[in-house]
């Protein structure tokens, strides 16, 4: 066994008192770790596999700003997004780094309608959208970072600037355009680099994975599963950080059985890696994002020497290990 896992098992075991108590280990649930650990409270975080192994270690590897949210009037998230962005850029930099985004345009009028309908909340069929609705989209996603910029402005083109720069596009293009977000190498690696941070600055704070939390009473046991040696804690607050397991976490810590009337649903995204020098020479750097008619967002970037490709977007009743389908 690992040195510090002794040595964590040994602090619960000597002092099985914290503050706050968080259950899940992804990237939400050691993001509050450290900010409380790093404000004087004692806490401890359970993981039941290993750190960042579920959702976090699966996104698209996008750290995006939240543009698509602007159409839903949803300027608060939006800015919230792209602090969070720029932060990571700032904080993050031999892991986040700035990913030129580029739209093809195939229309100058398609979408608006469809921009104003989910505007007011009404449900409207897909459609791409067309040059006017980009334009207005990425000039308002510039105007919400005009006091702190620290990427690009958005770039339009014509068709021909555009068929310059990428010759292998669609040929009924009319117009491109350019904005900056971000991309993240290793999203696991960068919960374990929060994990070490708080462990040199808040060493009385614990975090362990490959254990579980019950409740006894008014007490809470971890177990640890490698060893399965129990520890009774308590807290005055628990922290349910399991995401898409949300609903098992609180049936478990209740003692309720999980219903049909589910707290959290989710999606299945699934993405592809693919080996093709050509297209990853091609895109030059780019990210190319773009709409089905079916409302299906598609990416296409390049990712550590290959190209990643997705996604679909398949809603799912209950988390749990997932593969790409061939209908996918």
């Amino acid at each position: 066994m690992p040195e510090q896992r002794d040595e964590n098992l040994e602090k619960i075991h000597l002092n099985g008192a914290f503050d706050v108590i968080i259950l899940g280990g992804g990237i939400n649930g050691i993001g509050v770790f450290r900010d409380l650990a790093l404000q004087g409270l004692r806490i401890l975080l359970v993981e039941r596999s290993d750190f960042c192994s579920g959702c976090s270690a699966a996104p698209s590897r996008m750290i995006h700003g939240g543009l698509r949210y602007l159409e839903n009037g949803e300027f608060e998230l939006v800015r919230e997004s792209l602090r969070e962005r720029d932060a990571l850029l700032v904080n993050a930099p031999h892991m986040v780094r700035p990913l030129p985004t580029t739209i093809p345009i195939r229309s100058v009028f398609s979408g608006l309608m469809n921009g104003a309908a989910n505007f007011l909340g009404v449900s409207e069929t897909p459609s791409s959208r067309g040059a006017l609705a980009v334009k207005a989209g990425l000039a308002l996603y510039d105007w919400t970072t005009r006091h702190r910029r620290i990427l690009p402005r958005h770039v339009f083109r014509n068709a021909q600037q555009t068929f310059a720069q990428w010759p292998g596009l669609d040929p009924k293009l009319r117009y491109s355009a350019t904005y900056y977000d971000a991309w993240i190498s290793y999203p696991e690696r960068l919960g374990v680099e929060l994990l070490l941070d708080t462990a040199r600055f808040a060493p009385e704070s614990v975090a362990l994975n490959y254990a579980e939390l019950s409740r006894e009473g008014s007490n809470f046991v971890v177990t640890d599963t490698v060893t399965e040696g129990r520890f009774t804690v308590s807290a005055k607050a628990v922290v349910n950080a399991t995401g898409a397991w949300v609903d098992e976490a609180v049936a478990k810590l209740s003692g309720d059985v999980v219903t049909d009337d589910r707290l959290v649903e989710g999606t299945k995204g699934s993405h592809l890696i693919l080996d093709c020098e050509p297209l990853y020479r091609g895109l030059g750097g780019h990210m190319i994002f773009f709409e089905n008619d079916d409302g299906r967002v598609c990416i296409v970037f390049p990712y550590l020497g290959r190209v990643l490709a997705g996604s679909t977007d398949i809603r799912v009743r209950q988390a749990e290990r997932v593969r790409c389908e061939a209908d996918e």
